[in-house]
């Protein structure tokens, strides 16, 4: 089950490794002058990388990591297409303990993957044709070369591959897929603290990731469309089961309520409509599997968990406290100082609060307030009619708002016509076609005949930086008016004088 590892090896010299006859370092130097360019060294064993390389904290030390498959380097670094189960990879630490002198206890983790082969009974190409999502995201194609294999979901903590490791591992055993998760982050595993190698010898961490490999299956969406009577379906159902299996119909849900609403409509097609699933069988396949590679036998923790209760309607009644919790959601470490470090850290039951005891609201109308029992439940309206009306209302008191604070601007505008340089963008019609036009407050002198065919007038220039003021209607005619009287006794005046 347990795969790839990356491992900082804390106790281990340098000078350990360069000195077993089956380690061969080598590392990158010029032909020409025979200077060393990189003084990180490397080294292969059956699958295994080892790598030697100067610490980034303190000088002159080299520091000595390792990296690889442990499945296949139990298979002599052949391949990990076979049951590698829980006794296997405990011989494979004390294997590395006696020929690579590494301590698990002293071995930290930097990253590790976990997966399963399994042996489907149809083509793993038909088994991945009918995936689509995961948390109702698309997957990423998984190449080996320039061929498609499986699928991946790359996340920031972790990822989730599912694909055809007969291709993968170009072997004879045809159906066989793999499901594998690789943590790429320790902190997503932070909840099970895991930090060394020895912390992946307990049983109870073998039994919490295989109970989280089942949990990442299950939010995987898979359909095959033969399971399904499409002909019996109303038209309407037909359309919305073709969204479904339609990735890119899931990856344009953005929101959450959205994709729930979304897999409830599915899960009620499936009820109705669905003859078999073809993802069970894959799941009992699964759980097989993992029953078949964990511990035979748990280790119960030290000190077990005291029960909590919960206020519900059995008051004197306990609650046990979840087996598991999956490791991407958020865990509350305990703070009981008597609980053994090496247990898992378990969620918090939160306290239900009392229901309040009050009548049920039954929704209204909000024109005509009849009953809408018989609607649905997002309807606010009996009709059609009643639907009109009420927007009809809200429009009028939306121009009635739009009419008030036009008619204070244009009242503030006249008073300080004198004061102002406005320029005015004029918006009229003539012969069924729009026109604007852009004056100074000083060019406007309209006729009557003119003004009536303005439409809008938007207004410049009351202060700096100020936004634009519109005026439309009556208030545009009466501000065009004002100005060309303003205008009409500005010119007698210069003629008269």
């Amino acid at each position: 089950m347990i795969d790839g590892i990356k491992i900082y090896c804390e106790d281990l010299s340098p000078q350990t490794w360069e000195r077993m006859p089956y380690l061969s370092f080598i590392t990158i130097i010029n032909e020409q002058t025979g200077e060393i360019l990189n003084k990180k060294r490397y080294a292969q064993y059956q699958a295994l990388y080892l790598e030697i390389k100067p610490s980034t904290i303190i000088k002159n030390k080299d520091n000595c990591y390792l990296h690889g498959s442990i499945a296949k380097y139990h298979n002599n670094g052949l391949d990990n297409a076979y049951d590698y189960d829980y006794q296997a990879f405990q011989n494979t630490l004390t294997d590395l303990e006696n020929k690579l002198k590494i301590n698990p206890e002293k071995a930290q983790l930097k990253n590790f993957e976990f997966g399963i082969n399994i042996t489907l009974p149809f083509p793993v190409k038909t088994a991945l044709n009918h995936l689509k999502t995961y948390k109702s995201n698309s997957f990423s194609t998984m190449y080996t070369g320039r061929q498609n294999i499986g699928y991946i979901a790359d996340y920031q903590q972790y990822t989730l591959k599912i694909y055809n490791k007969s291709i993968q591992a170009k072997i004879n055993q045809p159906n066989l897929l793999r499901i594998e998760i690789q943590v790429k982050k320790m902190q997503y595993v932070k909840a099970l603290n895991i930090h060394t190698l020895a912390d992946l010898k307990k049983p109870e961490i073998w039994k919490y990731l295989a109970n989280h490999l089942l949990n990442l299956w299950a939010e995987c969406l898979y359909i095959n469309e033969k399971d399904f009577n499409y002909k019996t379906m109303s038209d309407r159902t037909q359309k919305k089961f073709l969204r479904f299996i339609d990735p890119r119909y899931w990856d344009s849900l953005k929101e959450k309520k959205q994709r729930l609403r979304a897999r409830q409509a599915y899960k009620k097609i499936c009820n109705h409509y669905q003859n078999k699933e073809e993802k069970q069988i894959i799941t009992t396949f699964i759980k097989e599997k993992l029953e078949k590679l964990k511990p035979k036998t748990v280790h119960q923790l030290t000190n077990p968990i005291p029960l909590k209760t919960v206020q519900n309607d059995k008051p004197n009644q306990k609650i046990k406290c979840p087996p598991f919790n999956p490791l991407d959601k958020e865990l509350i470490s305990t703070q009981n100082k008597n609980i053994n470090k090496d247990r898992f850290l378990l969620e918090n039951i939160k306290q239900k609060k009392p229901e309040k005891q009050t009548q049920k609201h039954i929704k209204k109308c909000l024109v005509c307030h009849q009953s809408l029992k018989n609607k649905n439940t997002h309807a606010k309206y009996c009709s059609k009619q009643c639907n009109n009306q009420y927007h009809t209302r809200k429009r009028k008191k939306m121009r009635q708002k739009i009419k008030i604070t036009q008619i204070k601007n244009l009242n503030r505008i006249i008073q300080q016509i004198p004061k102002n340089n406005l320029w005015l963008t004029i918006t009229y019609t003539n012969k069924k076609l729009t026109y604007t036009e852009t004056l100074h407050q000083s060019e406007i002198l309209s006729p009557a005949q003119w003004i009536n065919k303005i439409k809008q007038i938007e207004i410049k220039g009351i202060r700096k930086n100020s936004p634009i003021i519109t005026l439309t209607s009556l208030r545009a005619k009466k501000l065009i008016k004002q100005l060309t009287l303003i205008n009409q006794k500005h010119t007698k005046n210069t003629l008269n004088n």
